[in-house]
């Protein structure tokens, strides 16, 4: 079950004189022929008829003061709130175990029907017929308090034509707020054209809840139900002239000024009305509200992003009580379509090695004729007015571009594109290395190796790990590259050591010629190089 703390609070002088003077001042801006406050207990009221499927344990319509009147409008002030025990009876939707607690527009929202408790309603209290013979252009005035959830927990008022019920009105959800309770609120609603001259006339309120145990207090209550045609003083609304002859869609800047006479309640509400692209009325687009019975002001309007380019367009300002329509502007409007810029940024390489130069584009729409770029750097400012910016990385670097645009209907002006945190590859420790050693005879082959990589390429076409006779003392590069791309180099110098010529060995005998059996005696003679 849902709950609600209550301020119990007497009737005050203050409460006595705003109820006379909302009563005067209703009687003088209407011609009321029909009322409700369910001080007789609500005579002639068909209180609970089933409208679908219910529950046994279903929310029921009650009358009494355990939700009392307040006074509208929903100002926030202790006698806009429901108070209980103030002698003021209203029309609530409640439980029956609620019932003279106090605690009034209370419901079970459900959520308990495994254990027996189902509590799903469907209903709704009908009022006596209300004679309308004679009158026209009837509207509904009455005070009331709802929440609930959405759609699901809801209260709706309906009419019936003599013949047939019809949905008339699903109010909205009123602001809550004195310990958790509704603040009253004044609506105005306008019967069928088939009400006119009617005899068999009713209206009703009708509640339904779900039972899935979701749903906010108060659930709804209502209070000084009158109808009543339109007075016979004329209020009248000038609306007034703009500035400018052309604005933006999403533009909040305009100011539509009115003055009007005639006789405006409290709850009157001024609404800023658009036309649309032709200056035609026929379905308004609402675009600014002012809570006031004042007779000259000013409401701020917003255009919607969605409204079209035209140049037809015109405003005027309508009132809600008593309901009046203004003039228009006096003049045709021109509205330019909102434009909305756009930033990316994109970089070739997305995972940079240590030390490279990375180069970013930023790619842009809806900027105007002159876009004012600003590139920063962890947040700090790097390069302006340049649609590319190039940098060296770090790891956690981020990279951003702001994008101020010109463009007559900009909104918003300024879009930011962010790239990053990035991540930074290291990059390889490549080192040379030579067998047998780096330093060879002329002639002698040597074998070069790069290490700490996958890959190596050396200068001079040398292949890694495969042997090769230099010519020359030379220094050969590798560049190493590793598993991410990244590369790195390493140098060694290889050292070739000439020849030197040592002349020719001699070798002879005695006797110069050698016969079997004869010892022979062998000479060698060493070149002076060598034996030096």
């Amino acid at each position: 079950m849902s709950k609600n703390i209550f301020l119990l609070k007497t009737k005050t002088l203050f409460l006595v004189a705003m109820t006379t003077f909302l009563f005067l001042t209703s009687t003088l801006s209407a011609q009321v022929f029909w009322t409700e406050d369910f001080t007789s207990g609500g005579l002639g009221w068909n209180m609970n008829v089933a409208t679908g499927p219910e529950d046994a344990d279903a929310n029921i319509f009650y009358i009494s003061d355990d939700e009392g009147g307040g006074i509208p409008p929903n100002l926030g002030a202790p006698s806009s709130c429901g108070l209980a025990g103030n002698g003021n009876n209203t029309l609530h939707v409640t439980t029956s175990a609620t019932i003279g607690t106090g605690a009034g527009a209370t419901y079970f929202a459900g959520g308990v029907c495994v254990i027996g408790i189902c509590v799903t309603t469907n209903r709704r209290c009908e009022s006596p017929v209300i004679n309308c013979t004679g009158k026209t252009n009837i509207s509904l005035y009455f005070n009331y308090l709802e929440n609930g959830d959405g759609t699901l927990d809801n209260a709706t008022l309906w009419y019936f034509d003599g013949l047939n019920w019809s949905l008339l009105d699903d109010m909205p959800k009123t602001l809550t707020g004195c310990s958790g309770q509704g603040l009253w609120t004044s609506r105005t609603v306008a019967l069928p054209a088939s009400a006119n001259n009617n005899a068999n006339v009713k209206i009703a309120f009708r509640w339904v809840n779900n039972d899935d145990g979701i749903g906010t207090d108060p659930s709804f209550a209502v209070d000084e139900i009158t109808a009543s045609t339109p007075s016979t003083t004329s209020n009248t609304i000038t609306t007034g002239a703009l500035p400018l002859s052309s604005y933006c869609a999403c533009s909040n800047t305009i100011f539509l000024p009115f003055t009007s006479t005639g006789i405006f309640t409290l709850a009157n509400i001024y609404t800023a009305q658009l036309s649309n692209a032709s200056g035609s009325f026929i379905s308004p687009v609402a675009i600014g509200a002012l809570l006031s019975n004042a007779y000259s002001g000013g409401i701020s309007c917003t255009i919607p992003c969605t409204t079209p380019a035209g140049s037809g367009y015109r405003f005027r300002i309508v009132s809600s009580s008593l309901s009046a329509t203004g003039t228009d502007n006096g003049s045709n409007i021109t509205i330019n379509p909102a434009t909305t810029p756009t930033i990316n940024i994109s970089a070739p390489i997305l995972t940079p090695c240590a030390n490279t130069i990375v180069t970013w584009i930023a790619t842009i729409t809806g900027a105007g004729t002159a876009p004012v770029y600003q590139w920063k750097k962890n947040g700090i400012i790097v390069g302006i007015n340049s649609p590319t910016y190039s940098s060296t990385l770090i790891t956690g670097d981020i990279i951003s571009c702001q994008l101020t645009s010109n463009a007559p209907c900009a909104n918003p002006t300024v879009v930011t594109a962010t790239i990053g945190p990035y991540t930074v590859n290291p990059l390889p420790n490549v080192t040379a290395s030579s067998a047998p050693n780096s330093s060879i005879c002329l002639g002698d082959a040597i074998t070069l190796f790069g290490n700490g990589a996958l890959a190596y390429v050396w200068s001079a076409g040398i292949i890694n790990g495969t042997a090769f006779t230099p010519t020359a003392t030379n220094t050969y590069t590798v560049t190493g590259t590793d598993a991410n791309g990244c590369t790195n180099t390493s140098s060694i110098a290889v050292v070739v050591n000439p020849g030197t010529a040592i002349g020719t060995l001699t070798l002879t005998s005695n006797p110069s010629i050698v016969s079997i059996g004869v010892n022979t005696i062998y000479t060698a003679t060493i070149p002076a190089s060598v034996a030096s």
